[in-house]
């Protein structure tokens, strides 16, 4: 409401600017009969189409912009406000004219309809809808802009409560699969169990860490690729290799935090992984891409994927940069390419 007044005395001051500028263009024509009746003619008229056309137009388009949302009612503030703003106009050319040519300048009232003035009323009436189309067209660019901005930002909420609730998780069946070869270790091996324990409080530590980052080093998210390596050959030995080949140089390049987590945690999810049958993990830099490449081993009884990982992925690289992330699916390999930040 504090904004509909505002925009109502900002009109009435823009009226009332218009009528002095108007007023003084029209005293340059009567020059030669210039008098004090002469200069109050002309300052009427301007204020009668400034403050009538001008600030009335203006008003009524800020009471329908506050009325109907640009975004949400578009069709309503169109049907609505287009009708208004014709039949506005087209009252005000009349009252205006009218007041103009019949009550000061004495006009007979058959001549007011002649086919001369008819012109005349319809010429202003134009002058009137280019005015208003301006400030309808403004008006509605501008509210439409607002209510981009504010899509844009909810969407950008939503994917971040979404990023949120990831990072904040690990797979549950990697932790109580832990578990299980923790119980396991710990009969077998002593000294193994503990840094495995070690291992597994990095990567806990590791999630905890990055709730308030977006972007993490290459480095870092290899780290963490090596910690969770480690815990999953001690489930599978033999069936999981890893190869990384990254030059130094790409190390201190960024991309988004724990995307190494969705990626590793898909792939032990969706494939069938033993000695027999094992899993063949690279991590490689190609085309300013970080590229995470593994062998298809497609389990018997696979639950349908809901994607959420990926398309997590996909959205926040779409918050932070244009480029955005692709898979490659030949059937024998999954290939994963993250943009390089």
């Amino acid at each position: 409401m504090q904004n509909l007044k505002q925009r109502v005395f900002r009109s009435l001051y823009i009226g009332l600017w218009l009528t002095f500028v108007f007023t003084g263009i029209s005293i340059l024509f009567w020059l030669e009969d210039l008098s004090w009746t002469t200069v109050s003619y002309c300052l009427l008229i301007s204020a009668l189409f400034c403050f009538g056309l001008g600030s009335g137009s203006i008003i009524i388009t800020a009471y329908l912009d506050h009325k109907y949302d640009w975004y949400k009612d578009l069709n309503k503030r169109l049907k609505i406000g287009i009708p208004i703003i014709i039949c506005y106009n087209l009252l005000i050319v009349f009252f205006v004219d009218y007041a103009i040519y019949i009550r000061l300048f004495k006009l007979p009232l058959e001549k007011f309809w002649s086919f001369e003035m008819i012109k005349l009323h319809f010429f202003y009436f134009m002058i009137a809808m280019g005015v208003n189309s301006f400030f309808y067209a403004k008006a509605f660019l501008k509210n439409l802009r607002k209510s981009v901005d504010q899509q844009i930002q909810l969407e950008k909420e939503k994917v971040l409560l979404k990023y949120d609730a990831l990072k904040n998780q690990i797979d549950p069946h990697f932790f109580f699969n832990n578990l299980n070869v923790l119980s396991s270790l710990i009969e077998e091996d002593v000294d193994q169990s503990q840094e495995f324990i070690q291992q597994l409080t990095k990567i806990y530590r590791y999630v905890l860490s990055q709730k308030k980052k977006e972007i993490v080093s290459v480095r870092e998210e290899l780290n963490f690729v090596e910690q969770y390596i480690y815990l999953q050959k001690a489930r599978f030995e033999n069936g999981v290799n890893l190869k990384i080949d990254i030059d130094e140089e790409y190390y201190e390049s960024k991309v988004v935090v724990l995307s190494m987590q969705l990626l590793l945690e898909n792939i032990f999810k969706h494939n069938s992984i033993s000695d027999e049958s094992p899993i063949f993990i690279e991590i490689f830099v190609r085309d300013d891409y970080l590229v995470i490449k593994n062998n298809i081993n497609v389990k018997a009884n696979l639950q349908p994927s809901t994607k959420l990982g990926l398309q997590n992925i996909k959205e926040r690289y779409h918050l932070l940069s244009d480029q955005q992330f692709f898979i490659e699916n030949s059937g024998k390999y999954f290939i994963v390419n993250l943009p390089l930040l």
